[in-house]
């Protein structure tokens, strides 16, 4: 009678473990990597020029040029639907002629072009007002997922899905235990 008693527990352990794992979820891609030359208008980009990739809504943290080249430019979205999907490239702002597609973990060279610097934005000259007193910092809130009360955001949720897998798995081995005990 106790072994099927164990066994059952066992069992419910085994497949509250499946199904917390199954609600996991799939993992981000690996990101890309990607280098190579800046030409805007037929001429190397200057130093301080920037580049950015772009899919769909996710963008890239900007890279800048230095000696009309680009590098470490890291592609990596957290939706696992964007492989395969088109990475457009921005230079300064406006669209680059190349594209690509994305790769999981690949390293790729692209030089990229534009036919003409993108225009700037007219510096508007604002007035100058006298220091302001100084205050005390203000601690940031930590951001909230909505709908999740007070919990802080962890990334996209995976990682709070397998803290309950890892938790149902150590509540499940310490009941298997004790009744093992009681016997």
């Amino acid at each position: 009678m106790h072994v099927s008693r164990i066994n059952a527990a066992a069992l419910l352990a085994l497949g509250l473990l499946v199904v917390a794992s199954g609600s996991a979820g799939a993992q981000p891609p690996i990101p890309s990597d990607y280098s190579g030359t800046v030409t805007i208008g037929g001429k190397p980009a200057p130093d301080g020029a920037t580049i950015q990739g772009k899919i769909d809504t996710y963008l890239t943290p900007l890279v800048t040029v230095k000696g009309g080249k680009y590098q470490f430019l890291i592609v990596g979205p957290l939706d696992p639907t964007a492989i395969g999907k088109t990475v457009t490239f921005l230079i300064n702002g406006a669209v680059a002629n190349e594209t690509s597609t994305f790769e999981m973990g690949t390293t790729k060279t692209l030089n990229l072009t534009i036919a003409s610097a993108p225009a700037e934005p007219p510096v508007v000259p604002t007035a100058t007002r006298p220091p302001a007193t100084p205050t005390r910092p203000v601690p940031a809130a930590s951001p909230v997922r909505p709908g999740a009360g007070a919990t802080p955001a962890v990334g996209n949720g995976e990682e709070a899905n397998w803290a309950l897998v890892i938790a149902a798995a150590i509540i499940a081995a310490a009941f298997v235990g004790w009744r093992l005990m009681k016997r």
